[in-house]
């Protein structure tokens, strides 16, 4: 069975116009959309809301302006047209193609077979140009490889503050959500970045010191094993004291 990434070289390959879809492992559609054989654009089930909590994680939002834009996406009016002008448009590009990329790793990790609709052309949200689509998607190759244990441990990975201090604002604030312990899970739900991304960015914080993890996982791979404890040791038999001697 042809796997995302050999039918997206495919696609590409061949210059093919259209749309490719597979399914996440949650039964979610993921669409990544070609014109010519170059990567157009990457959609997920819920790009809007998830654009919209990194904007508001980020600091650009607050949690009332965040529900009321989330609140103006419907599926005929789209979404990117409600978040211009909400925010820079700098950050809103960063942000916008921050989900384009995280869509595209998403669609490389999946399970499932890949299915291609040709199409004229493509008019979709959030087109992305600029690019080398060959070398964007050995980009998202190597970052889905590079982040693949530690996704596999979101779940019951617990991060602490370690002893060497962040370098940037953006690793301050991932630093600041530690304090005291944070669930790796949970770091990635309040990340202003996306998924993918972040846990590029803790694999690296880690190895840096500024990240401690628990002792009982090994951040790329499984468990790590028991330290076995040494065999006690026997107590020597006790000496049986000499009969008292009779006084005379």
């Amino acid at each position: 069975m042809a796997d995302p990434e050999q039918s997206l070289r495919d696609w590409m390959g061949d210059t093919q116009t259209g749309c490719a879809r597979v399914e996440d492992a949650s039964g979610s559609e993921l669409l990544v959309f070609l014109m010519g054989g170059d990567i157009m654009a990457a959609h997920g089930p819920a790009d809007g809301p998830a654009i919209v909590r990194r904007l508001q994680h980020a600091g650009a939002l607050t949690e009332s302006q965040a529900k009321d834009l989330v609140a103006e996406m419907t599926p005929e009016e789209g979404w990117e047209g409600a978040l211009w002008g909400q925010v820079p448009e700098e950050l809103l590009g960063d942000a916008l193609e921050g989900r384009f990329r995280q869509v595209l790793v998403e669609f490389l990790s999946a399970k499932a077979k890949p299915t291609f609709e040709a199409m004229d052309a493509v008019f979709v949200e959030n087109i992305q140009l600029g690019h080398d689509s060959a070398a964007l998607l050995d980009e998202m190759v190597a970052l889905r490889d590079a982040v693949a244990d530690l996704s596999a441990q979101r779940d019951s990975l617990i991060l602490r503050a370690g002893d060497v201090e962040p370098r940037d604002p953006a690793e301050a604030r991932l630093v600041d959500l530690c304090e005291p312990e944070v669930r790796l899970v949970d770091l990635l739900d309040e990340s202003e970045e996306e998924v993918a991304a972040t846990l590029a960015r803790v694999c690296a914080l880690v190895e840096e010191g500024v990240f401690q993890v628990d002792t009982g996982f090994d951040l790329f791979g499984e468990e790590a094993p028991a330290v076995e404890e040494a065999p006690a040791v026997e107590e020597a038999p006790a000496v049986e004291e000499a009969p008292a001697v009779e006084e005379a």
